[in-house]
């Protein structure tokens, strides 16, 4: 696990999510293929209002490997 998207989780943990949010973007203009940062950002953008962002980046990363329960869970929630 990489130091920013480490700190990002701990971020999101505290409820901190502009800066988690801004952390993730980092890690993912990095590597746009990091499938962790994906739902996570997903997360933060279904929280601040933004359902099409959400569901972008959850299908990304369903895109990049196969999905497992996580990922359908998360996209059950951005499509609710």
């Amino acid at each position: 696990m990489s130091q920013a998207f480490a700190q990002a989780l701990e971020l999101h943990k505290r409820g901190r999510l502009t800066e988690a949010e801004q952390l993730y973007s980092k890690v993912l203009a990095r590597r746009r293929d990091h499938f962790d940062a994906l739902p996570m950002l997903s997360v933060i953008k279904l929280a601040k209002g933004d359902p099409e962002e959400a569901l972008r980046l959850i299908s990304e990363a369903m895109r990049l490997a196969p999905p497992g329960c996580l990922i359908y869970l998360y996209e059950c929630r951005v499509r609710l």
